[in-house]
């Protein structure tokens, strides 16, 4: 072999810095299914930030334990995950004078400022990446990622982009209806938005209440981050409930508390059963099943039973079925959800009520099942049962 047997070989067959590499006369080639080039990257050299990039604080070691953890590790063994970035200088720079835009690894890069390091290991994109598409993915894949820079992220990249939810949910790996509810609780009020940035409520409570986001912009702020913070789908549930029937908020706020308050913390006793039960229906379908079991009861009526029992805290749907029937057999509709309430209040009469609603109900699915042409008989069983 001699001396001159490399001499073909330069550094002109090298990848540039932005992936490409240079044939025999030097025109750009590009090279596909090649790996991203690793290079040290000084923090210097990277003049851009990701414009995907969602966190309201990049880092913050004295608030948060996961940063002061990531900054502790650095310290001790440096910056061991490579982060990524993306030319932005021209094709040919020299070393010391590269120009990066920052794709991926903000904490860590922000961490190691922050620990004295001058910069760390990174993968230089290729050409044809879509480095936003990378910052978004890294970033919805973390595990330290809120829900509400997940949002932050997502919605970023769709209206810089214009993607559908189904796109936005492929690229992510969440599902379609998760990246909605994040798209649709980001229109929520700023005073939601808050409370949902700082952990106090979860996007999906936040979509439950969307029909009054326009009542809840008009409260006064300090009164909701009071009374709102840490409340659970299943309370957002009831409040939406509440507000549907015209309670004010104060007073829908005040009673979902205090029922938090009062709750047992697992469901044993028959009460915490019961509101798990009526968690378990919703409005229309308690409401269909009101009308479809008692002739007399119209649908404003049963709605109108059903606002009472929740303007009143009420979450036993037996109550609601005791009050329907008192309605049926020609009781007042104003005092029947108020009656119904005290005769479950004691043993005795909250017995005698369950056993004659639960016979109703059952005689409702005989009536339904039997033929047609049985008219007399149906009839008969009607006036048996008062129905």
């Amino acid at each position: 072999m001699t001396a001159h047997t490399f001499d073909t070989i330069s550094d002109s067959y090298l990848p540039g810095e932005d992936g490409q590499v240079l044939d025999k006369v030097n025109v750009p080639v590009e090279v596909k299914n090649i790996a991203r080039r690793l290079t040290f990257v000084l923090f210097d050299e990277i003049l851009e930030e990701s414009p995907t990039q969602s966190r309201r604080d990049v880092f913050d070691p004295d608030k948060n334990k996961e940063d002061l953890e990531l900054l502790n590790s650095i310290k001790a063994n440096g910056i061991i995950t490579p982060i990524i970035v993306r030319n932005i200088g021209k094709a040919k720079t020299k070393q010391g004078n590269r120009e990066y835009a920052l794709v991926a690894g903000h904490r860590r890069v922000a961490a190691g400022i922050v620990a004295g390091l001058s910069g760390a290991d990174g993968y230089v994109t290729k050409p044809h990446e879509d480095h936003e598409m990378l910052t978004l993915v890294e970033n919805t894949g973390r595990r330290e990622l809120s829900t509400f820079e997940k949002g932050l992220s997502i919605q970023s990249l769709q209206e810089r982009r214009g993607l559908s939810v189904r796109k936005l949910a492929e690229v992510t790996g969440l599902s379609k209806s998760y990246v909605s509810e994040l798209i649709q609780a980001l229109q929520s009020p700023e005073v939601l938005m808050n409370i949902w940035e700082e952990g106090g409520i979860s996007p999906r409570s936040a979509v439950l209440l969307k029909d009054h986001w326009p009542l809840i912009e008009k409260e006064d702020a300090s009164f909701l981050r009071k009374n709102m913070v840490g409340i659970s789908r299943e309370q957002a549930i009831v409040l939406n409930d509440q507000l549907s029937a015209g309670t004010p908020l104060k007073k829908a706020l005040a009673l979902i508390n205090s029922s938090a308050k009062l709750a047992p913390g697992k469901a044993t006793s028959r009460r915490s059963s019961s509101a798990k039960d009526a968690a378990g229906i919703s409005k229309d379908q308690l409401i269909t099943a009101l009308v479809r079991v008692f002739p007399r009861i119209k649908e404003k009526q049963a709605r109108t039973l059903y606002d009472y029992s929740v303007v009143n805290g009420i979450q036993d749907p037996e109550i609601i079925w005791a009050s329907a029937l008192y309605v049926n057999r020609g009781g007042n509709i104003n005092r029947a959800v108020e009656l119904s309430k005290q005769a479950f209040g004691m043993r005795q009469t909250k017995s005698l009520v369950a056993q004659e609603v639960k016979l109703v109900k059952k005689a409702a699915l005989v009536l339904k099942g039997m033929k047609k042409e049985n008219k007399e008989l149906r009839q008969y069983l009607q006036i048996i049962i008062n129905q």
